[in-house]
């Protein structure tokens, strides 16, 4: 096998590599629709990573910036926005400054550990962890003409909304938690003793 025909057989995989992260994540059904049942054409390798980022996430826009034809991609999922909504609640019900939320400080270290895996000086983002509309929550990544990891984009998009997805859940679990022995402090507080009654009369 010459290089060319490797090289050519390395692309090949690409939409099998893709399928399987979307299938690891539960969201294969949308890209499995968009490149239907057509035979894989190496070349376009690049089309199939893009399906698969698109399909990762449940809000994608893109937009081109700037006068080199950089590019800004946002990606939003619902498992964000859940988190950061119950970030809010656990950060209230114990009356913790947001700031100081061990949540939202794991959740920072998460997702900057696998953005700055990418492996290229092309690109840079930010993220939002607002809750104040539908998508206010979410990655915002700026990529040069250059930039050529949207494969491993991809990996690691499908690790942090998993990450947010699992974490909703033990938060979710912590403020019911939190709540209910709350209430049963409340319920079990002693009863005055009768004498008290008296002297308080």
């Amino acid at each position: 096998m010459d290089d060319y025909e490797y090289e050519n057989f390395e692309l090949s995989l690409i939409p099998i590599l893709v399928g399987k992260v979307l299938s690891d994540a539960g969201r294969e059904e949308d890209y499995l629709e968009g490149i239907g049942a057509l035979p894989i054409v190496a070349e376009d390798y690049y089309s199939y990573i893009i399906e698969g980022v698109t399909a990762i996430c449940d809000f994608w826009k893109c937009r081109e910036v700037g006068p080199y034809m950089d590019t800004c991609w946002f990606f939003s999922h619902r498992s964000m926005m859940d988190f950061y909504h119950l970030c809010r609640d656990w950060s209230r019900q114990r009356g913790v400054p947001l700031r100081r939320n061990p949540y939202m400080e794991q959740a920072k270290t998460e997702l900057e550990e696998q953005l700055d895996s990418l492996y290229s000086y092309y690109y840079t983002y930010r993220y939002s962890t607002k809750v104040n509309h539908r998508w206010a929550s979410g990655i915002t990544l700026y990529l040069s003409p250059e930039f050529n990891q949207e494969f491993s984009l991809l990996k690691a998009l499908a690790h942090i909304f998993d990450y947010y997805k699992h974490t909703a859940e033990e938060l979710r679990y912590e403020i019911w938690k939190y709540d209910r022995e709350q209430k049963a402090k409340v319920l079990y507080l002693p009863l005055p003793r009768p004498e008290t009654w008296k002297e308080a009369a």
